[in-house]
């Protein structure tokens, strides 16, 4: 990480760290008109964007004041909408959350001691729907993300009565999996070798079926974990197969970018449960191939490119 921007309160590079300047920021509560006791906070994004992967950094707090924070951001698509998960000197010592106007807590642990001066390994590896956390290489825990991952600008959230120093930021990424859902057999054994990996690839994913793992446990569970650790779903509905159906509903329970496929031919109209999700319908040909690998490659790149596309239907 080269470059960096203060984008809230003051930061400052102090030989190879950065330093965060906190101090006593006193505000006034809305619901009982009084002065309360304050920190002052930052916010601080760096050059580079990050999707899938892992973020590290080392801090140390200089001193320690209750509610002082240091902690990674991510998926930050403005200052009043981010994701950051770390150190926080309340009840609970590590925490993940949310910032959408309005703080939102998803995960609490810990009530160990913190030391001021001591120096703190914060990893975070957000791999496809899970986000894990890391705190001097002990695994603190592993939760599924709250909200859809955005390939956006990462950085620091910090509070302090103090100052806070960081050292060694940086985001090691990781090539994001596109996992396939479809009935097995040599039709869609020619669209998903010929089409769906080769789009895929070309446009950034490590792809991976069902069929291809080498695991010796249920095939259940490495679908499972497959859908769990994918950027993307892509399902071909074509005949009316349970498994497929289950494997769509994990994935949109885990609010994850599903991208459906359907042969005309076989089936004109989508069940309405399913009838939100971005669907190709194609005809089984030469011709038909190349209409999933244009609508294909355009629904991969607006969701690599964060194009709100919504939910649509295209025929």
């Amino acid at each position: 990480m080269k470059e960096w921007l203060s984008i809230q309160g003051e930061f400052k590079k102090e030989n190879n760290a950065i330093k965060f300047i906190g101090g006593d920021a006193p505000y006034k509560d809305i619901q009982t008109n009084e002065m309360k006791d304050g920190s002052k906070y930052g916010i601080l994004l760096f050059d580079e964007n990050f999707f899938n992967g892992t973020i590290e950094m080392t801090l140390e707090f200089d001193d320690l004041c209750e509610g002082d924070e240091a902690e990674i951001i991510y998926n930050y698509t403005g200052d009043t909408n981010f994701s950051c998960v770390g150190i926080a000197n309340t009840f609970f010592k590590f925490e993940y959350k949310n910032f959408n106007g309005n703080w939102n807590l998803n995960k609490c642990v810990g009530q160990t001691t913190l030391e001021k001066c001591k120096k703190y390994l914060l990893k975070a590896e957000i791999i496809g729907s899970i986000l894990t956390l890391f705190v001097n290489n002990i695994k603190i825990f592993s939760t599924y993300l709250k909200d859809p991952q955005n390939r956006t600008q990462v950085g620091i959230w910090a509070r302090s009565k103090s100052s806070i120093t960081i050292h060694d930021y940086k985001a090691i990424t990781e090539k994001p999996k596109a996992f396939v859902v479809m009935q097995f057999g040599e039709n869609y054994n020619d669209l998903y070798q010929d089409v769906i990996k080769d789009v895929c690839e070309k446009n950034g994913y490590s792809v991976y079926r069902a069929d291809e793992g080498s695991g010796t446990g249920l095939i259940l569970n490495d679908i499972v974990s497959a859908i769990k650790n994918s950027a993307l779903v892509i399902a071909d509905i074509t005949p009316d197969n349970p498994n497929v159906f289950y494997e769509v509903g994990f994935a949109h329970a885990l609010n994850k970018p599903t991208i459906l496929l359907n042969e005309k031919s076989q089936r004109e109209k989508l069940p309405f449960d399913i009838s939100g999700f971005r669907t190709i319908f194609y005809d089984n040909s030469i011709g038909g191939k190349k209409l999933v690998e244009k609508k294909l490659t355009q629904f991969i790149q607006n969701i690599n490119l964060n194009i709100p596309s919504g939910y649509f239907t295209e025929k």
